[in-house]
């Protein structure tokens, strides 16, 4: 009984961690991509885009915001001219949206600066890394799944 005890608590810290890691880059992510004024939701939004098109309904669920506040988003990168509207042939009346050139040339340039700070940071990563990710992949995927 103890073991299980401990497993939930080990998890509770994971979780804690991966909060705190994630309010920590967000503010990394501030001050390292400040210039190019995009706010944290525009960048996530590029990011998402880069590899892969996407509808409104499949960005929302990525960010985990509503399909009405992922069409602002998409508006104001629209109006920014970094993505653009294409055709969805699974549904004719809703596009699904690509990076346009100026968008990738941005996303470039927000790639190279966090490239150059993590190798500042962590000049020789090793596999752990990997590892690491794959298993937080696993425990996103879960939670995803988790019917609320």
């Amino acid at each position: 009984m103890k073991e299980k005890k401990k497993s939930w608590v080990n998890l509770s810290i994971l979780v804690d961690e991966v909060n705190r890691l994630f309010y920590r880059m967000q503010f990394v992510e501030e001050r390292t991509h400040a210039y190019e004024n995009l706010d944290s939701a525009e960048r996530s939004v590029l990011f998402l885009l880069a590899s892969a098109e996407a509808t409104i309904p499949e960005l929302a669920f990525m960010r985990n915001v509503s399909r009405q506040r992922m069409h602002q988003i998409i508006s104001k990168l629209q109006k920014k001219k970094l993505i653009e509207a294409i055709y969805n042939p699974q549904h004719s009346s809703s596009s699904k949206f690509k990076l346009s050139l100026v968008g990738k040339k941005i996303l470039m340039r927000m790639l190279q600066r966090e490239k150059k700070l993590y190798k500042n940071l962590f000049p020789l990563p090793d596999d752990r890394f990997i590892s690491i990710a794959k298993r937080l992949k696993e425990i996103r995927e879960t939670f995803e799944n988790v019917p609320f």
